[in-house]
């Protein structure tokens, strides 16, 4: 592990013994299960509401069954299908560049934050169902924590932030009523000290309720630190819960996701790597699991581990229903191979010439060709690679981006081989405000020259 981080780590640590210690310490001005502070909305602010009541009434079996009810199916489920939306919106509007790194989320904050009038409804949603019933029915912490990610989405941090840590005061083990001091001696369990809930459920509240979520709003405490660059805090808490025995198993892949992120953010490669691997489970379906997946080969490839980059590439290639997806993850694969000398390369090349000829990858039938033609070039077949890159040059209706690499890599290979009229007609032939600075300068430095010395040839 990267030294740095190793103290920002220990560092940490105490800082979140005293959050926590703190947080047990601290008088809100919402006493958990008894009252809260959230504000009413204003058709509401000349009632007395259920929640004021809490305390007054009797806790039957019948009121916690219709509370719960009412709260989860008419207040929970719509909140919870709003935030999902919110994420589909968000997902929808991503562009993927397979030839970069790829981003850890395939979605960005700026993008739910956009998404205001139904962030508005979420949260909206959130605090009326809290207000509205008994605050000691099974769903009101399930309303705080869907409160703090509308927060979070909304790049909210500090209301997110304060939202998570009240969920963790407020749902904290209790005796007799009075809070346990977390990381004291009093929440010492036969010589080992616990921060996290103890999950110990019955049949009927595995039937009626959701698990406890002041765990789950641990690893969002964790995710806000890290959006808030406060890493050794972030680094601290994870560390607590990994050592943590009472830590539920089942929230396990998502501890591994935040380490993850968190590494990934501090580009420590390697080890974002594999703890990304050991949260796949969490993908949503087949293809967030393959973006995952060529995520996980490019960090072991960015950290020089070439031969774990080779697995997780195939897995991509092998799984995922994106053309364009795979066409990368062929290509990474193929040089990765090359460079390992294993004569796989003219394989691969056949491979891709093959694909661009089925209906399947018409749409892709420019990048799958380019893709073939860098391989030629990388292995020196100059001739190949042109006469691939010809066909590239010549597809209807390409992507302008793509259609600006085509005539560039064919641009590149002329000039190497002073084929000084072939360069300029390449150069002149593509956009190169489509193109990455550097290539941009790089073809503005050669067309003057080349335009005179093809007049020459």
């Amino acid at each position: 592990m990267n030294v740095r981080l190793q103290l920002r780590w220990r560092s940490g640590i105490l800082t979140l013994v005293m959050i926590f210690f703190l947080a047990s310490l601290t008088t809100l001005k919402a006493q958990p299960n008894t009252s809260i502070s959230l504000d009413k909305p204003k058709k509401f602010e000349d009632r007395q509401l259920t929640s004021e009541k809490t305390a007054e009434k009797k806790n039957t079996l019948m009121r916690r069954f219709t509370q719960s009810g009412f709260t989860h199916y008419n207040y929970y489920f719509n909140a919870d299908q709003k935030l999902q939306d919110i994420l589909i919106a968000a997902k929808g509007q991503f562009k993927e560049d397979y030839t970069q790194l790829l981003p850890f989320y395939n979605y960005t904050l700026d993008a739910t934050a956009n998404e205001q009038s139904m962030l508005d409804s979420l949260l909206y949603k959130c605090t009326a169902g809290i207000l509205l019933h008994d605050l000691r029915n099974a769903w009101i912490d399930d309303l705080y924590l869907l409160l703090g990610k509308g927060y979070f989405y909304r790049k909210d941090f500090d209301s997110a932030a304060f939202t998570f840590q009240y969920i963790n005061y407020a749902y904290a083990p209790k005796d007799d009523g009075y809070d346990i001091p977390l990381g004291s001696n009093a929440s010492n369990t036969n010589g080992i000290f616990t921060i996290v809930t103890k999950e110990q459920r019955n049949l009927w509240k595995k039937i009626w309720t959701n698990p406890p979520v002041r765990n789950e709003a641990l690893l969002w405490q964790v995710r806000t630190m890290i959006e808030q660059n406060k890493i050794a805090e972030a680094s601290g808490l994870i560390e607590l819960l990994q050592a943590d025995p009472f830590f539920p198993n089942r929230l396990h892949p998502e501890l591994h996701e935040v380490q993850a992120y968190l590494f990934y953010t501090q580009k420590i490669y390697d080890s974002a790597a594999f703890h990304l691997q050991e949260s796949l489970s969490l993908a949503g379906n087949q293809p967030e699991k393959s973006r995952w997946q060529y995520l996980i080969a490019q960090l072991w490839q960015a950290a020089g581990k070439s031969a774990q980059a080779a697995v997780y590439y195939e897995k991509a290639a092998d799984k995922t229903n994106n053309p364009v997806m795979e066409v990368y993850a062929r290509l990474n694969l193929a040089e990765i191979q090359t460079k390992a000398g294993s004569g796989k390369t003219a394989t691969h090349i056949q491979s891709l010439l093959q694909m661009s000829k089925r209906e399947k990858y018409q749409a892709y039938q420019d990048i799958i060709l380019y893709a073939a033609a860098k391989l030629a070039y990388q292995q020196g077949d100059y001739a190949k690679s042109e006469q691939i890159l010809s066909k590239a040059t010549k597809v209807i209706d390409a992507d302008p981006e793509q259609r600006a690499k085509n005539f560039l890599l064919l641009g590149n290979i002329a000039y190497e081989q002073e084929k000084f009229s072939l360069a300029s007609a390449a150069y002149d032939s593509l956009n190169a405000s489509l193109l990455p600075t550097a290539d941009q300068q790089l073809v503005t430095l050669r067309k003057p020259a080349l335009a005179n010395i093809s007049k020459l040839q």
